[in-house]
């Protein structure tokens, strides 16, 4: 489980948008960090960003079960190729799911 290090809450929602709504909402010293939806949202309404557009993950991982939500609005954003490799990724259980977006995170912010 994750804590947000905005708030100090335990996250078990997952999310993901690109690196340049990300960095327009989070203030540059959270950019490496855990921030929950919860507080991204609200950073995003005082800075006026209308994110939903740009969020293409977005998951729950409870301690008895885990959901994959899908987001509407992406395919408006992205091309024909990255939405064919999102419908690939959405079959694969959510487990892999997880490592898989905690990898490609990870490795982006590294």
């Amino acid at each position: 489980m994750q804590t947000c290090k905005a708030c100090g809450y335990q996250d078990k929602f997952g999310f993901h948008v690109s690196d340049d709504i990300w960095r327009a909402v989070v203030p540059s010293e959270l950019w490496d960090k855990v921030v929950c939806l919860s507080c991204f949202d609200e950073m995003a309404k005082e800075k006026d960003i209308d994110y939903a557009p740009f969020l293409y993950f977005l998951f729950f991982a409870g301690s008895q079960a885990s959901f994959d939500f899908r987001v509407k609005g992406f395919s408006k954003v992205c091309s024909d190729e990255l939405r064919k490799y999102i419908e690939i990724v959405r079959m694969w259980p959510i487990r892999v799911r997880l490592l898989f977006a905690w990898h490609i995170i990870t490795k982006a912010k590294g």
